[in-house]
């Protein structure tokens, strides 16, 4: 499991609204108390669209907004 991805995937599930790469960042800096690279989060995050691709999932991680949520199909 990608620990970091995990995170990501805990933040948006509980984001209210989009959330978007800044905030993630800002969110994830602050938990690990280090900087942690845009591409590294960006990575995770396209590689949570395509796990929840799947049609075994009811619902997948949409870019809107300007951030990212989990909606239903």
């Amino acid at each position: 499991m990608d620990f970091l991805q995990n995170h990501i995937e805990a933040l948006i599930f509980c984001a209210p609204a989009p959330i978007k790469l800044v905030d993630l960042k800002s969110c994830l800096s602050e938990m690990f108390n280090a900087e942690v690279p845009e591409k590294d989060i960006a990575d995770a995050v396209a590689r949570l669209i395509d796990k929840y691709k799947d049609e075994t999932f009811s619902f997948q991680v949409n870019k809107s907004a300007g951030g990212y949520q989990f909606l239903t199909k």
